[in-house]
């Protein structure tokens, strides 16, 4: 709930005004300088996203990468006992509550374990259909 509906006042000792005249309005003053703080507050924020955008587009052709560094590797080996309730068909909720994981990261696991066992599944395929030529 907004101050304002709750009828408080705040006293800016900088500017010496307050935020609400004594009939509970907002004063036009005040109002002018949260909008203006607002506007440079959204404009910093956006020059912030676009400089690291373009730090981003300069570090990838420098072969640099972004995010985390996790291969389907370290997430079965990290978490071998959630896996291994996820194979034994436990739901993807339960395993999150029992080991305290969030649902991203247990869906995560899920789905390492679940491409490493389709490129298996592929491997296997090719050799035995190169054994059968």
């Amino acid at each position: 709930m907004y101050l304002t509906e709750k009828k408080i006042s705040i006293y800016i000792h900088q500017y010496s005004a307050e935020t609400l005249l004594p009939n509970g309005k907002l004063t036009s003053a005040v109002s002018m300088i949260f909008s203006v703080t607002a506007e440079v507050a959204c404009h910093e924020r956006e020059t912030m996203i676009d400089r690291n955008v373009s730090g981003m587009d300069e570090a990838r052709p420098e072969g640099k990468t972004f995010g985390r560094l996790y291969s389907d590797d370290d997430l079965r080996a990290k978490y071998s006992k959630p896996l291994k309730d996820l194979q034994q068909g436990i739901s993807i909720r339960k395993v999150a509550k029992i080991y305290d994981l969030s649902l991203d990261t247990v869906q995560r696991i899920k789905n390492a374990y679940y491409q490493s066992n389709l490129m298996l599944r592929a491997c296997l395929k090719i050799i035995f259909l190169n054994m059968l030529l």
